[in-house]
């Protein structure tokens, strides 16, 4: 299952310190909540929490590990480029 992640400028701001420990902490339960928040449909547009939710949660753990590793590249491509940076 392919989940798709966007950081708009309104969702990185929303990003807390607690969020990135507990992305951080390995806490796969924890971290689900903070991914859902930046899922989004094949047009680039945020898909609704719980939507989310309950597409992360129905993850085969053979994929888990595959998301989480798109979501932080993604994060660490945005946190390098953000989407309004200067050119």
């Amino acid at each position: 299952m392919e989940v798709k992640f966007a950081f708009t400028e309104s969702a990185q701001d929303s990003l807390t310190w607690e969020d990135i420990e507990t992305l951080e902490s390995g806490n796969i339960g924890k971290a689900r909540s903070v991914l859902a928040r930046f899922v989004v449909d094949d047009n680039e547009k945020p898909v609704p929490f719980d939507d989310a939710m309950s597409t992360l949660g129905k993850l085969k753990i053979s994929e888990i590990q595959g998301v989480l590793e798109n979501f932080a590249k993604l994060m660490s491509e945005q946190a390098v480029n953000p989407p309004n940076a200067a050119s």
